[in-house]
């Protein structure tokens, strides 16, 4: 019961925050062309900072499942990664045109490639706190959940199928018939 009230707790939170963020987005979105070239220099330097601190958190999350050898974990870490991966790539070959563009003094160009530097680093935000509340959710399940790994079966029919693995089971298997059965059709 207590771990259900922290989870809705949890999404709420998070709730909460995607609606923070998508507001200061819609703030820091009008007030780009208010900011001055330097101020959306150092931002855009400090949001690149922020998405290498999460690409870290996520490689860090993928190595930690890869030592518990979860692989629903794995393959969900790694899903999200590809995303992160590809957004940071779009931001880096951003920065590089927003600190060309600032070289000369193009205005148009220099607010289009820091909104894409932004808009790259809210999404992996957004990506990296659904990963936490993912990977939160999972573990609470998985230490709720019941296990029942190695299993034996004594069934004589099932038992009938394990492989053969000594001169004895051979003895045991019929003998088949090597000679070749009439011909069923009149061609033969």
């Amino acid at each position: 019961m207590y771990q259900k009230l922290v989870l809705t707790l949890l999404f709420s939170l998070v709730s909460i925050n995607q609606v923070i963020a998508a507001d200061e987005m819609a703030i820091s979105y009008q007030n780009t062309e208010k900011m001055t070239t330097e101020q959306k220099l150092t931002s855009a330097t400090q949001l690149m900072a922020q998405m290498k601190t999460a690409t870290d958190t996520v490689l860090s999350m993928l190595q930690e499942a890869h030592k518990a050898k979860d692989i629903i974990k794995i393959n969900f870490i790694n899903d999200k990664l590809s995303t992160i991966k590809g957004l940071f790539r779009i931001a880096e070959e951003s920065d590089i045109a927003l600190k060309e563009a600032a070289i000369t003094a193009q205005a148009d160009l220099i607010n289009h490639e820091y909104t894409k530097i932004y808009m790259a680093s809210e999404k992996i935000q957004v990506i990296l706190t659904q990963l936490q509340a993912m990977l939160n959710q999972t573990s609470v399940n998985s230490a709720t959940s019941q296990s029942t790994a190695n299993v034996e079966v004594f069934d004589a029919a099932i038992s009938a199928y394990q492989p053969v693995t000594s001169d004895q089971d051979l003895a045991l298997l019929p003998v088949l018939s090597s000679e070749r059965p009439e011909a069923v059709s009149a061609n033969q």
